[in-house]
């Protein structure tokens, strides 16, 4: 048998008058925010007030006429905008473009099998466009010779190597001699973490996880002085 509604009586939290709430912010408020020690403290003695019927607003203000909604749990937060820094990033390509008259452009040397650079091509341009720099082309190439030529064909502002795990060293010494000796200017970027090798050519590496929006501000930073 279930109870009759009607039967049943709820209570609902009492309301403290207006005159205890102005003694609690006079009088507590201090004691209240020396007791804080922590951002679990603050949870437990305003949910503690909050069920004495104290609502979250007057305990707050409680608090900030007591002067003590200060650092670190009352201060404010700066505002902070994810997207800005590629605001910023996409502004300084547009400034460029405008100075050079043409976008710019970063050559993806993707060479070997598919399989072993397909997804190191798709990261590698997905993480220049977030930048403002247009990255390509979307062409794997079969050896080093293909894809040297076409680098040289076209005014890129560098390359990015993409090779298989065991392969990436060797083309790695390879392409950045030959692109150092024919645009001393260029950058060359390896898709691959830094392991400690010393190859005097590489200016960067590409990989999940690098801090991008300091890999491109280095780059804007390197062009801008070239």
């Amino acid at each position: 048998k279930y109870p009759n509604p009607k039967e049943i009586s709820f209570k609902t939290p009492s309301r403290k008058s207006n005159e205890t709430k102005l003694a609690f912010d006079e009088k507590n408020a201090e004691n209240l925010a020396d007791a804080v020690s922590s951002a679990e403290d603050l949870f437990d003695i305003l949910s503690k007030k909050s069920s004495e019927g104290f609502s979250m607003a007057e305990l707050t203000a409680g608090l900030k006429k007591a002067g003590k909604l200060a650092s670190p749990l009352g201060q404010s937060l700066e505002k902070y905008r994810a997207a800005e820094p590629f605001e910023n990033l996409r502004a300084k390509s547009f400034e460029f473009e405008t100075e050079r008259g043409a976008p710019l452009k970063i050559f993806v040397a993707a060479i070997g099998k598919l399989s072993d650079v397909k997804a190191k091509q798709d990261f590698v341009r997905d993480f220049f466009q977030s930048g403002g720099i247009k990255a390509e082309p979307d062409v794997v190439y079969r050896n080093l010779d293909e894809a040297a030529r076409d680098f040289l064909a076209k005014d890129y502002i560098g390359c990015v190597l993409c090779a298989a795990k065991d392969e990436e060293k060797k083309l790695a010494a390879a392409f950045s001699a030959l692109v150092k000796k024919a645009k001393p200017l260029a950058l060359f970027y390896l898709a691959a973490k830094p392991d400690g090798d010393s190859n005097p050519f590489i200016d960067g590496f590409i990989f999940e996880g690098a801090d991008l929006v300091k890999t491109l501000e280095s780059l804007y930073e390197t062009i801008s002085r070239d």
